[in-house]
């Protein structure tokens, strides 16, 4: 059974709770990791490439899923030592669409991501629980506070949401207003989720990801006119522009690119050492 979203809890090292990975002891890991092209089973879903952290995001993750919405996954794998060092590398992301949308990165390409704090990426290292974690993957949520730098925090996450605005703006607002228009009311829902959990991140340092007050984005919400919307709207993005931030001018770089070195060279160590 896949186990969902809940409060987080923290250890001393800052790390979330993570659901017990029973089908990645570190033996079995890197054997499934060396089998290009296998799937990877958890609680009977298949991540197309072996994972190193893996978990349910999006909606259902945000605490605003609907009886409608899909189950996102997201995961981190890791290119072999042959896939690293040969002439054609593989792709670099992987999306499937069929019992659930996944979408998977290279833990190369995943951390470029991480370090300009693309809000559909880097909200992977901040959940609650995970299906699968590996000690690398471990070592990875670890690392989170180390991709954070104020600049990319606000502008990722205001640029994002100003992109929800865009699309809702460009859509008939009647229909939302009169119950319908399913990816409307979803742009306003997403739109608002932005704002809060980057406000957040940018003045605590810490990324919630469930909302405060669903009941908000469900009731009060649709209930408001497109008026109303663009108003709060543009109080919640001053705020967020015009406040103070915990976090660092710049990102940690040589403390990630330590661990993806390290960890890319264990990667060519165990395909020779498998040979």
């Amino acid at each position: 059974m896949v186990r969902s979203p809940g409060r987080r809890t923290t250890s001393n090292d800052d790390r979330p709770a993570v659901s017990p990975p029973r089908t990645c002891t570190m033996k079995s890991f890197l054997r499934a990791r060396n089998s290009r092209g296998r799937k990877h089973f958890v609680n009977g879903f298949a991540y197309p490439r072996t994972p190193i952290l893996g978990g349910i995001v999006g909606s259902t993750a945000y605490d605003l899923a609907t009886a409608n919405s899909d189950q996102d996954r997201l995961g981190v794998y890791q290119f072999t030592g042959s896939e690293l060092l040969g002439l054609d590398q593989p792709e670099q992301s992987v999306v499937e669409h069929e019992l659930s949308d996944v979408q998977m990165h290279e833990l190369g390409k995943y951390v470029r991501l991480a370090l300009k704090t693309n809000p559909t990426a880097y909200e992977l290292l901040w959940l609650p629980t995970f299906e699968v974690s590996t000690p690398v993957g471990d070592e990875l949520v670890s690392l989170r506070s180390a991709f954070l730098s104020a600049r990319y925090v606000r502008d990722s996450y205001l640029g994002y949401a100003n992109a929800q605005f865009t699309k809702l703006k460009g859509n008939d607002y009647e229909k939302f207003s009169a119950g319908g228009a399913g990816r409307v009311r979803k742009n306003a829902r997403h739109m608002f989720r932005l704002i809060e959990q980057g406000y957040g991140l940018y003045t605590t340092g810490v990324l919630t990801i469930q909302v405060r007050n669903r009941d908000w984005f469900f009731h009060q919400l649709p209930e408001m006119t497109i008026e109303q919307i663009t108003t709060e709207f543009e109080r919640q993005a001053t705020l967020f522009n015009d406040a103070a931030s915990v976090l660092p001018e710049n990102a940690d770089r040589a403390r990630i690119n330590e661990f993806l070195i390290r960890t890319r060279r264990a990667s060519v160590s165990d395909d020779a050492g498998n040979k």
